[in-house]
């Protein structure tokens, strides 16, 4: 029985790392633990900003934006105040959004991010409403292009909201 046991366990490990590498949802600085499990947790649905964040994707898909993939962030427990934060990966690069419960929350987090970032490590951030985006920007001239096209679709998007 013992060995049935593992030999079951040993399947069901393989098929969850073979999850893990088959999806392009894997967020490179994490481990493929890290990643399988973010990744599970998300299609559960159990995420409190699951709702917020695929109605989001939806408000950018249809503003060019595509949206590749969306799992659990984990900067989801970063501030008082904040319902969430889903992670996602667009065809023009990765970024979080955390979802306040309300704007003047998404305000007070701006002013304490925009003060705190550090040297060496460019941070992009974006508030619109409730949300904070979060771009964790390196060299590359991709991550200003990612933060110029999210600004200009949530302008557009919510211009009539």
């Amino acid at each position: 029985m013992c060995r049935f046991s593992l030999l079951i366990f040993a399947s069901l490990l393989c098929a969850v790392s073979a999850g893990a590498q088959a999806t392009d949802c894997n967020d490179p600085t994490a481990s493929a633990q890290a990643n399988a499990m973010a990744q599970q947790q998300w299609q559960s649905g159990s995420s409190p900003v699951f709702a917020d964040a695929t109605a989001l994707a939806k408000v950018l898909k249809s503003h060019s934006i595509q949206i590749q993939c969306i799992r659990r962030s984990k900067e989801e427990n970063l501030f008082p105040n904040q319902k969430g934060a889903a992670w996602f990966q667009s065809e023009q690069g990765i970024f979080e959004v955390w979802f306040l419960m309300d704007t003047s929350s998404a305000t007070s987090v701006m002013a304490k991010v925009t003060k705190s970032q550090q040297s060496g490590s460019e941070q992009l951030f974006i508030q619109h409403g409730n949300m904070v985006f979060h771009i964790n920007a390196s060299a590359r001239n991709v991550d200003r292009e990612l933060e110029r096209r999210l600004a200009d679709t949530l302008r557009k998007a919510y211009a009539a909201s």
